[in-house]
Formats: structure tokens, sequence, C-alpha cells
């Protein structure tokens, strides 16, 4: 993990060479960060990414174009933009800070284009502090993936949860008892009732999975 200073405000960025079977099999991450950024900010990519692009806010305001579709990235959201599908995004307003996450595999790109489909590609999650553990896991420099294909499999099924959690808002939207039982909200919940104390997400993995 490194840390940079620019003039358009501060960010923290770590990267993952991930191994040839978790490439192939897993759901695994290449890059993660953290930005506080000031109005300068804006990043323009016309191609699209490599992999699945996701994009959480914490504080400030967010402007993201994702193909056709524009959308205001409140506190909070969560946007998630498909590989290969053209993306702009910067400050809307003073400042601005959010985690960042390409990541990829199997279940990963299939989820991703199932919710731009559906009109979830960006929408504030029931669960936004599981969102958020996630990604500050990923980006912490013991994060799991970065001791072997043991740790690469711990960092897939970290990722499956996430995403697990967010095909039931599209699944479930009305936030009811029905997906109140599941293993996402079974995380929360606990991440919840815990708040207060160090909680590492290698040992979150353990318990739940």
């Amino acid at each position: 993990m490194y840390r940079e200073d620019r003039p358009y405000g501060e960010a923290l960025i770590a990267t993952h060479l991930p191994t040839v079977p978790a490439r192939r099999y897993l759901n695994w991450f290449s890059m993660a960060g953290w930005h506080r950024c000031n109005r300068l900010y804006r990043q323009d990519y016309p191609q699209g990414g490599e992999s699945v692009f996701l994009l959480f806010t914490v504080e400030g305001a967010g402007r993201l174009r994702a193909g056709e579709e524009d959308y205001a990235l409140a506190p909070g959201s969560l946007a998630v933009v498909p590989p290969g599908l053209p993306m702009a995004y910067g400050t809307a307003g003073e400042g601005w800070e959010f985690y960042w996450l390409d990541a990829d595999g199997p279940f990963v790109r299939t989820a991703a284009e199932q919710l731009r489909r559906d009109g979830l590609a960006c929408h504030t999650p029931r669960r936004p502090a599981l969102c958020l553990r996630v990604m500050r896991a990923l980006l912490e420099e013991d994060a799991p993936g970065r001791g072997g294909l043991g740790g690469e499999l711990e960092q897939s099924r970290l990722l499956a949860g996430l995403f697990d959690g967010l095909l039931e808002d599209l699944l479930f939207p009305d936030a009811g008892g029905e997906a109140a039982p599941s293993l996402p909200g079974q995380m929360a919940a606990y991440i919840e009732a815990h708040y207060a104390e160090p909680l590492r997400m290698d040992a979150l993995s353990r318990r739940f999975y």
C-alpha cells in the first residue's frame, strides 16, 4: 500500500497480483483505493476498465457517468460498473471521500452485469457497513489474498459475500424480513454488534464461512 498527495487531494492505493488459479476459478481484486478529494478531481476512462469497478462514497458528493447513464454519488451509495463500459467520475461540489475497488472473477462479473441490467448499478445498499468493511479490509497491508492461494480463497469469499448482499437488494427490494437470515445479513449484524472492537476480515471470514 502506498500514499499519494496530489493537487486534487490525498489517496491510499493498494495493488494485488492474483495467481493463475485465482484468476481462473476465484473472485479477486487487482487494485483498491481510498481518496479524499477536492473539486479538482476527475477521472475519465473512455474505453472502460478491464474489470468490475466499485465506488463507495463516504462523505461529500461525486458524479459518475457510466455508458449513457449519469449518477449522483451521495454518502452511503455504491456504484458498480461492469468491464468495458465507458466511464468518467469526479467530485461534485467542494469535496468527496470514497473507496474504490477493481474486482474480477466469474461471479463478480455476472453479478455486476445483472445489477446494471436491473437498474441497481448505483444505489444505497441496505448493508453499507458491510460494503465499507470489505473495501477497507482489501486496502489494508495485510489484506486477505496477499498470503498465497489460501489467502486468495478468503478474498474470494469476502467478495462473494459483498455481491450476495447487493443481489439481495435486487431480489428483495422491500427491506423486510425475507432477506434477514442470509449470510450477508448475519455478517452485518455481527459487525454492528462488535463495531467498537478490533475486527479483522480474516477472522470475519473464518467465522461465517
